[in-house]
């Protein structure tokens, strides 16, 4: 679980330091869940972090933990506003 987070975690620094444009990246940074208007590139990956999100919490709520993930989405959060205000600047 830690490995795949990681990664993620650099895929989404990725999008933000080569990829995306100011506006493909606001509208991420936005919201994740709106899955619609990211780009096909961005599509990609925000699924795969929501899904491994979905597993996560369903291993840890079997342990008694599911509330680690809303913490875990939050920091994730706050990382790609973050990237989303580094890249304004």
């Amino acid at each position: 679980m830690h490995v795949k987070t990681i990664e993620m975690i650099l895929i989404v620094d990725d999008n933000y330091d080569t990829y995306g444009t100011i506006e493909e990246l606001s509208t991420c940074t936005d919201d994740i869940k709106k899955i619609v208007r990211l780009p096909d590139y961005m599509k990609i990956s925000s699924k795969v972090l929501l899904d491994l999100y979905e597993d996560c919490g369903k291993k840890m709520s079997s342990d008694g933990r599911s509330h680690v993930i809303y913490y875990t989405k939050e920091r994730m959060k706050e990382l790609v506003r973050s990237y989303n205000s580094k890249m304004i600047y």
